[in-house]
């Protein structure tokens, strides 16, 4: 490892947010103690293009690989296999970092020797905050011809018309680490003492690199919403964590063509259901190693998660008896394949509506219009 760390960037068809992106990055005092790793997934525009100019700029810093379209995924592993810093982060193609806090935590990484580095991150939104037309369209649509969707869909937008709900979210928004109010910041910590409060999301965490490497931590091929693998995949091996209180990343949202647009949740449920089967076999196989009752907690925590985003889109869904149908089957799956994962759930709206034996899902739909969009 002849770096402090690498940041890999999977990028597909990304010619409009590349260039800034890796501005931000490059931007920094301290990029010759990085790697910029680009990977190129099949791109059909400009980017393998704007990556390789990158490349041939900075030489000593940025890298590019050109490969086969394999989805998201598929540019984590490769970024994994061809890693040289000690250290290993993931920057989406859309997303940037503020170079200050950047460089402030690369100041304090070099001091740091730990499986896991969490930070905040800054969520931001395009557009102003507000969902895009077509999207609000999309998700709205509660389905034309049934009298009980139609409803619905009048509800929802009559009660998003209140005074109380005409003001619009802020355009950045800070998001600290799920339970990391009252740690010792710049401590290294031992992962399972905190991971009964802590939960670390996709952009907050930075992995020790052989970590990831020496376990064969590969994610799902040519499928969206694989960000849980990665962040439950290593946590086996973690002993050690540490909490470095700079918003180095800055996330990207609001736009109806990424993967976590209503419209594209609703159309990829199925790669969505997918990656959460692969996490309730990971659980079992780490079950049967025998992983402490702490770890195997921390991974039924975060299995839960997925399933309430599962049941979220459900709800999103045009209102009628076959959706209510394939969120209770979704639901009955779960209980039964992993126990510990539907115990788990930390979602009161979810916990109401499985108490009411999905008698509420109704109201539960409307809710999700509301407070959605």
């Amino acid at each position: 490892m002849d770096r402090l760390l690498t940041i890999t960037i999977p990028a597909y068809n990304a010619e409009a947010f590349l260039g800034k992106c890796l501005d931000s990055l490059l931007s920094c005092g301290l990029r010759k103690e990085t790697e910029l790793l680009i990977i190129d997934d099949g791109s059909g525009d400009r980017t393998g293009r704007i990556a390789d100019a990158y490349a041939e700029r900075y030489p000593d810093i940025v890298r590019v690989i050109h490969k086969e379209n394999g989805g998201h995924g598929s540019g984590i592993n490769a970024g994994i296999a061809a890693a040289r810093g000690k250290y290993f982060r993931i920057v989406d193609s859309d997303d940037t970092v503020d170079s200050r806090a950047y460089e402030a935590w690369l100041q304090k990484l070099k001091q740091i020797d730990s499986d896991l580095i969490v930070t905040p991150f800054v969520r931001v939104r395009a557009g102003g905050g507000k969902p895009r037309r077509a999207e609000r369209k999309t998700a709205g649509r509660a389905g034309e011809g049934n009298k009980i969707a139609q409803r619905v869909r009048i509800i929802a937008q009559r009660i998003r018309t209140f005074p109380w709900r005409r003001k619009a979210r802020s355009r950045e928004e800070l998001r600290p680490p799920e339970g990391a109010e009252g740690l010792p910041g710049e401590s290294v910590l031992d992962f399972e003492a905190v991971s009964e409060r802590l939960f670390v999301r996709m952009h907050e965490c930075t992995f020790r690199t052989s970590i990831l490497r020496e376990h064969s931590i590969r994610m799902s091929e040519h499928s969206f919403y694989v960000d849980m693998q990665y962040i439950l995949f290593p946590v086996p091996w973690l002993r050690t964590c540490c909490f470095l209180d700079f918003p180095v990343y800055r996330y990207r949202l609001g736009d109806e063509n990424q993967s976590v647009s209503v419209k594209s949740m609703q159309r990829n449920r199925g790669q969505h259901h997918r990656v959460l089967c692969s996490l309730v076999r990971f659980y079992r196989e780490r079950a049967q190693a025998g992983d402490s009752e702490k770890r195997l907690a921390y991974l039924a925590r975060g299995i839960a998660k997925m399933q309430a985003n599962q049941v979220q889109t459900a709800l999103s869904l045009p209102v009628c008896r076959a959706a209510k149908r394939e969120l209770i089957t979704a639901e009955q799956w779960l209980k039964r394949e992993c126990p510990a994962a539907w115990n788990a759930n930390e979602k009161k709206s979810l916990w109401l509506l499985r108490r009411s034996g999905y008698r509420l899902y109704g109201a539960a739909a409307v809710a999700w219009r509301i407070v959605k969009l």
